[in-house]
């Protein structure tokens, strides 16, 4: 990332992202002295999250932070709790003679269907909400769940992977297989896949809690792709709560980002990093003017991305400061950065040190200029309007060079955007509900002349699957038939380039690229998905029992004309839950 001769309102920017950095570390450092108790996160996959924003919808949650995912248990037993207390809300009428009796149907309609979410969820928090309601000062024995759950999953997929295109850009490695790709990293292959995961949990004491998920797979792949037969760790980790600091050591996965699979910068793609994470548990209001800023979350990281790269064993750092000056408004900042590694560029301890602080050599170091790292930065926001039902508007945007000589390939070729809508309430009950995204990434934005393998991890992206030069359209619908049974509806648009371009360069003896030009277009690669997927919950038992198909037709697959696909999969998976 080349921040060299920066115009002045990047400056400016860049003073602002170190004083959020600041705060957010302050968050961390100075906790509340309040109640510790350790807990594991919920899979950001999880139908719970889908359940939070409904009651968000019925405007029943006032301080979550959205754009940072996973949440812990605690956290959603106290959303939980505020949910409980706001549903007053719902239920205030103004007296029975201002009300027709359509509006008193439409209100008995949101009250059960928000009654059943609640019932629902809760039944499965009931531990950590009678942890919450336990009197202070007491020591309630620590939860232990040798067994927690089983997941079995068949899958069978006629959808082959491809290798992504490099287009003199910089390098990426990396595997594109939409129609079977947002799964964590999962191994599922053009052929059959089945697989068995187990979830095991315990608390050691008040402040540590142990997590382990381990995946069991069998399969048998359509050549030229190999079978993979093979016994993973999805997730593997311990958490450590002191006060409102959350530790946690480990692999889990991660999801920051407004979208319906998070954002551009760490999305539910790739498998969980190995990483050493702190934040703080509860979002905080800080002191003094600081106090505008509102509810407030702090996330900071250091992962191993692991041996199989180009340059093995490099690092990640990220961080991501969250705030909400208004119960109806999230704003956030997050900054990644890859560096270190076999053969990477050299640097120096202090500049490793300073170098995550987006835009630090422009605000301290300003004849600097770090090349030995791969970095990026992100803003997103997320507006509610509960007068329409709920509606919420959030947008993204993804920067991964600045360059004052080129602003238009820096917030084009170097930038990605996500733009959707979400409406809770289609229906006034809430039992319907849409999601539509708009999806832009630019040429370079994932690619780096050093760090060859890219932002991946196992060759899978770990941010958008759009990979780079792609343009998409989402939908997503969810229907309550009933308490126990949901039907989603998923239809997508994905346009891909693989145009040739030329790269000027600004400096030759750093080969810093300015910009490039296209030289040649080339046929795109158009992507038509649908899936739908029925999921129903067996009366008074914790089974929960899907079933999903999916089509889509890949034209110009792999960027060959003439070359087009009709892809399928179908699924049906079994949830147990002890």
């Amino acid at each position: 990332m080349n921040h060299r001769n920066a115009p002045p309102a990047l400056r400016r920017l860049g003073s602002v992202a170190c004083v959020a950095a600041g705060l957010g570390g302050a968050c961390v450092l100075f906790p509340s002295q309040a109640f510790a108790q350790a807990s594991i996160t919920v899979p950001t996959t999880d139908r719970v999250y889908r359940d939070i924003q409904l009651l968000i919808g019925h405007d029943l949650v006032d301080t979550l932070i959205v754009g940072q995912k996973p949440y812990s248990r605690m956290a959603i037993a106290r959303i939980l709790l505020q949910a409980r207390r706001n549903v007053a809300r719902t239920s205030t009428q103004p007296r029975e003679g201002e009300l027709s009796p359509d509006a008193r149907l439409r209100i008995a309609a949101r009250l059960r269907h928000v009654e059943s979410v609640l019932a629902r969820v809760e039944k499965g928090f009931r531990d950590e909400l009678n942890l919450l309601a336990a009197s202070p000062g007491t020591n309630p024995n620590p939860a232990h769940h040798p067994l927690a759950g089983i997941d079995i999953s068949l899958i069978a997929a006629n959808s082959p992977p491809r290798d992504a295109i490099n287009a003199n850009l910089g390098f990426i490695d990396a595997v594109v297989n939409p129609l079977l790709h947002h799964r964590q990293g999962r191994n599922v292959v053009d052929g059959g896949t089945a697989s068995v995961e187990t979830v095991h949990w315990t608390q050691v004491s008040r402040h540590i809690a142990l997590f382990a998920r381990p995946r069991f797979q069998i399969s048998k792949a359509f050549a030229p792709q190999r079978n993979i037969n093979e016994v993973t760790l999805q997730n593997l980790y311990a958490s450590v709560a002191l006060g409102n600091i959350e530790v946690q050591l480990g692999r889990d996965n991660l999801a920051w980002g407004q979208g319906r699979d998070a954002g551009l910068l760490i999305s539910n793609n790739a498998r969980g990093m190995d990483m050493i994470k702190i934040s703080n548990g509860r979002p905080l209001t800080l002191p003094w003017l600081f106090r505008l800023l509102g509810p407030t979350k702090f996330s900071l990281f250091v992962a191993h991305l692991g041996s199989q790269r180009f340059l093995p064993n490099s690092y990640m750092v990220g961080y991501k400061v969250s705030i909400r000056p208004h119960r109806q408004l999230e704003l956030g900042f997050a900054v990644t950065t890859e560096a270190g590694g076999t053969g990477a560029p050299p640097a120096s301890l202090l500049e490793r040190i300073a170098d995550p602080l987006l835009f630090i050599d422009l605000v301290f170091l300003t004849s600097s200029d770090f090349q030995f790292s791969d970095k990026r930065a992100g803003f997103d926001f997320r507006l509610r309007i509960p007068e329409a039902r709920g509606l919420e508007l959030f947008a993204e945007a993804v920067f991964d060079d600045i360059r004052q000589a080129n602003l238009k390939g820096m917030f084009t070729q170097d930038a990605g955007y996500v733009v959707g809508t979400y409406l809770p309430r289609l229906l006034d009950s809430g039992k319907l509900d849409l999601t539509l995204e708009y999806h832009f990434v630019g040429i370079r934005l994932y690619r780096h002349k050093d760090f060859r393998s890219g932002h991946t991890l196992d060759r899978i992206l770990i941010g958008d699957e759009l990979e780079s030069a792609g343009r998409a359209g989402y939908l997503e619908a969810n229907w309550d038939i009933g308490a126990r049974d949901l039907i989603t509806v998923e239809a997508a648009y994905e346009a891909r380039s693989a145009d040739d371009y030329r790269v000027i360069i600004e400096d030759p003896a750093r080969s810093i690229p300015l910009q490039s030009i296209k030289e040649r277009s080339n046929p795109q690669e158009r992507r038509y998905r649908g899936v739908m997927s029925w999921s129903h919950w067996l009366d008074g038992r914790p089974f929960l029992l899907k079933t999903s198909v999916g089509y889509e037709r890949a034209n110009t697959f792999a960027f060959q004309l003439g070359r087009n696909r009709n892809n399928l999969i179908g699924e049906l998976r079994l949830e147990v839950s002890f």
